[in-house]
């Protein structure tokens, strides 16, 4: 579970995971950056991240936001 408060960044610049994941937005209002894309996710959101892309989560409300993010590894 990753609480960002608000205007909180889960990093500076968008970055890969070397793992695909699966992020559900359990509070807030999320922005995620996928690649060229900004998404707007609120409560109940659910996103798949594929390995590789880059992405990042931006709290832009004035409430904390929290998503729990399932890293998917492959089997080997």
């Amino acid at each position: 579970m990753v609480t960002l408060e608000p205007g909180g960044l889960s990093g500076k610049e968008p970055s890969p995971s070397q793992y695909d994941q699966f992020g559900i937005v359990f509070a807030g209002v999320l922005e995620l950056t996928l690649g060229n894309e900004v998404l707007a996710l609120h409560r109940g959101d659910a996103v798949q991240i594929v390995a590789g892309m880059p992405h990042r989560w931006q709290n832009t409300s004035r409430r904390p936001g929290q998503v729990a993010l399932i890293s998917l590894h492959a089997a080997p």
